[in-house]
């Protein structure tokens, strides 16, 4: 019959001495690993849990407060009217303060206010004070967060109502903070 040539098997002698013997059992599925390469795809930065709380004096309250922090897996803990000082309230700070976490507060200079923060300690955390001092009565907590490669600005502000001893009037906060 003309035309027609008797096909050969490739020897597997042949296979062998270019492919190790893993190789040829994948070629044989269909798969060879070698050729494959693993793909790490950046993971997405985890949530953030956060939580305010006008506490309006958390002297009484640093149990439950430490406790809700650490049942609910909070990241950033901000506190408004703390009512700490930065002389003589180590004791409550260290109550307040869970095991795996930091600690960083702006005190009023006089009675009652403050802002305060309780964070993870693996967090990557700034401080700083960039809020214009026009407006004195105004406090403030402002921390830059690096998450993932992103930093995130947070600021925790809190006005104290018109009084006579922080002399502040409707008209003042009306004119000054409101527009």
């Amino acid at each position: 019959m003309g035309g027609r040539r008797k096909q050969r098997p490739i020897s597997l002698s042949v296979i062998t001495d270019i492919f190790d013997k893993n190789s040829v059992n994948q070629l044989k599925k269909g798969v060879v690993k070698s050729n494959l390469i693993n793909v790490h795809p950046k993971p997405k930065p985890a949530e953030i849990k956060i939580r305010h709380l006008n506490t309006r004096s958390v002297r009484n309250k640093t149990n439950e407060i430490s406790d809700n922090i650490i049942e609910d897996d909070i990241d950033l803990f901000f506190i408004s009217e703390s009512w700490l000082c930065d002389c003589g309230d180590e004791a409550k700070i260290a109550d307040l303060t869970p095991s795996s976490y930091k600690f960083q507060h702006v005190p009023r200079l006089h009675s009652s206010g403050g802002i305060a923060v309780l964070y993870k300690n693996s967090l990557e955390v700034e401080f700083s004070n960039t809020i214009s001092s026009a407006f004195p009565s105004l406090e403030f907590l402002n921390l830059n967060l690096i998450h993932g490669n992103h930093p995130i600005k947070f600021i925790c502000i809190y006005l104290p109502p018109p009084s006579k001893t922080n002399k502040l009037t409707d008209s003042m906060l009306n004119s000054n903070y409101i527009r």
